[in-house]
């Protein structure tokens, strides 16, 4: 078969927990002599104008179609980012190219979710995977303007407040009169294509409502639709997505840098690794805040994998946290090649994050090298990780907690082993891509609660 696996962005010039997964299954499926094919976005800067132009190569020899184009001079920005036909018209066009058979979607965030609908129309298989919130949220994440979790859509009004809220001088004019009525007006402007293109405007207005209603129609062009957790599943059908549209199947994991033993600790130090996107709503300021709170003679070690390009005003705040504190490294990105030698110099990872998370893929990867996972009481984390069974969780935001679960694993004699023996088998990619290779083919997933 000719798969096409579109997803927002892929490696290198990207790296993430959907990244990889897409990766995996690009792998997999070419290790049993299928035809793999990647589609995604490659820049949305200045640089690429409008309307989207497409460039290829390849990344661990599969092909990748990379779309471009400068956002910003899109006819809506907003709405360009659910609803966009001139990158729809350039992924039909694609998989024409290619002859694709089926289509399995991980994220069409930046491709827009037309992408469904053109998909069924060239009569291709078509399976959506959930990997955020994107299908409730104009923000992806579930979480408000002001770092508060949200618990989905209430109204079109609401959300645009919200979006607002990231703009400074959108924030500074909300702060200073009735923030529901300059909501309102947003929203009103939002139907106004000169308006929203203004700067200033662009990207901080639009409609959530009318958004919402386009996802709706679109996640029912799917064939398919797996949430890899419980928590995403029920926070889409709180959001008015139907139940029976869905099957929680969890990720699968390549596993190919193969087993790993527990780490060597002649130096007596317990060594606690973040890797992951190094942003505020990662909570990465909470691990260092942990660290510091504890007395310099503890045997405790913290490194933080990741780009220290991508936000660097945050990573100046992290480094200023750290100041004096040796115990804290920054280490800098890795890529997927990398990840065997990175855990192998780990006791336990530390999930810290603010949002609600999905199945973070890096607790998986952590489990399946038997390092337990110090993650926050929240969403998809605390359905992977059972306090004192194969990690210890703590609550949002809390550097306490999180210190105190650090001491614990420093104190108390044998926790971090049996933390080790809680870990149970990860699904492997191999066990998925048999389920994923009839669900091409046209069978059926049970649906699940």
């Amino acid at each position: 078969m000719r798969v096409v696996l579109a997803t927002h962005f892929f490696f290198p010039t990207q790296s993430g927990g959907t990244e990889s997964y897409t990766l995996g299954l690009a792998r997999a499926l070419r290790a049993r002599g299928h035809e793999p094919f990647v589609i995604c976005a490659g820049s949305l800067d200045a640089a690429h104008g409008w309307p989207p132009r497409a460039e290829d190569d390849t990344y661990d020899g599969i092909p990748v179609r990379r779309l471009s184009w400068d956002w910003v001079r899109a006819p809506h920005p907003f709405r360009t980012f659910y609803d966009n036909p001139e990158a729809t018209a350039l992924f039909s066009a694609y998989l024409r190219e290619v002859g694709a058979d089926v289509v399995h979607v991980t994220s069409c965030y930046s491709l827009s979710a037309n992408i469904l609908g053109a998909a069924r129309q060239a009569g291709c298989r078509t399976i959506l995977t959930l990997t955020d919130f994107w299908f409730l949220c104009i923000r992806h994440t579930l979480l408000r303007g002001d770092g508060s979790l949200c618990a989905g859509p209430t109204s079109a009004a609401d959300c645009q407040r919200c979006l607002a809220s990231g703009s400074p001088s959108l924030r500074g004019i909300m702060d200073r009169t009735n923030p529901q009525l300059v909501a309102r007006a947003l929203l009103a402007a939002s139907h106004a294509p000169a308006l929203v293109r203004l700067p200033g405007l662009r990207g901080y207005v639009g409609d959530a409502e009318t958004r919402l209603d386009h996802l709706r129609q679109a996640f029912a062009q799917a064939d398919a639709v797996i949430a890899p957790s419980r928590f995403l599943k029920q926070m889409l059908v709180r959001g008015g997505y139907s139940a029976d549209s869905m099957t929680v199947s969890p990720y699968g994991m390549d596993l190919s840098w193969g087993p790993m033993t527990a780490r060597r600790a002649d130096d007596g130090q317990l060594v606690l690794g973040y890797l992951g996107q190094i942003e505020p709503l990662k909570g990465v300021d909470v691990a260092v805040r942990a660290v510091r709170a504890l007395p310099t003679d503890r045997p405790v070690r913290l490194r933080i994998f990741g780009s220290l390009e991508k936000n660097p005003s945050y990573v100046a705040r992290l480094r200023e946290l750290a100041e004096g504190d040796a115990r804290i490294e920054f280490v800098g990105p890795y890529q997927p090649r990398d990840l065997r030698e990175v855990l192998a110099g780990l006791d336990a990872i530390v999930v810290p994050s603010l949002w609600y998370e999905n199945t973070p893929l890096v607790i998986s990867e952590a489990f399946a090298a038997r390092r337990p996972a110090l993650a926050t009481n929240l969403g998809g984390m605390s359905e992977a990780v059972q306090h004192g069974k194969n990690g210890l969780l703590f609550e949002r935001g809390d550097a306490a907690g999180l210190a105190a679960a650090i001491v614990r694993l420093t104190t108390e004699p044998g926790l971090l082993d049996e933390l080790r023996a809680g870990i149970q088998p990860v699904r492997t990619i191999d066990e998925e891509i048999v389920a994923l290779l009839d669900l091409y083919r046209g069978a059926t997933l049970p649906v699940s609660a």
